[in-house]
């Protein structure tokens, strides 16, 4: 699903979270700052999308029902696709737990965020890991 205007030659977002309404606050947040902005409720959804088309940076929540942020991860980073292997992951999560964070670094997050997000650090994340993509694209 695209929740902005697409425009050509410009970096694809893909949002993964549960909640629809989460998801449409992250794309207010990055909706100036890229593209496309796609979006999906679980990883199921997310590698269904990733079949289809290019997207440069996905932005997933960790706990969501079916596949997780996690598995997604895993998914993504085994990917037969080097594009899609390569791709920057940011990982969302309202754990607290070291535990729970160390997991999530570990399966190969380029970035983990905790929640409650703040625009600035997230738009900054955004650019940090997509600045190097966009620049070699053009």
């Amino acid at each position: 699903m695209s929740l902005g205007v697409e425009r050509p030659n410009e970096w694809v977002v893909l949002i993964v979270d549960d909640s629809f309404v989460f998801r449409s606050i992250l794309a207010v947040y990055l909706r100036d700052m890229v593209g496309t902005l796609l979006s999906a409720e679980n990883g199921i959804g997310a590698l269904e999308i990733l079949a289809q088309r290019r997207v440069d940076l996905v932005i997933s929540d960790l706990s969501m029902p079916l596949m997780d942020g996690a598995e997604l991860l895993r998914a993504i980073r085994g990917h037969a696709d080097r594009h899609i292997q390569a791709m920057p992951v940011i990982l969302m999560t309202a754990e607290k737990d070291a535990t729970v964070l160390r997991d999530a670094a570990t399966v190969g997050a380029n970035e983990l965020v905790t929640k409650p997000i703040m625009p600035a650090a997230l738009r900054q994340a955004v650019n940090r890991l997509l600045t190097p993509v966009h620049s070699v694209a053009c």
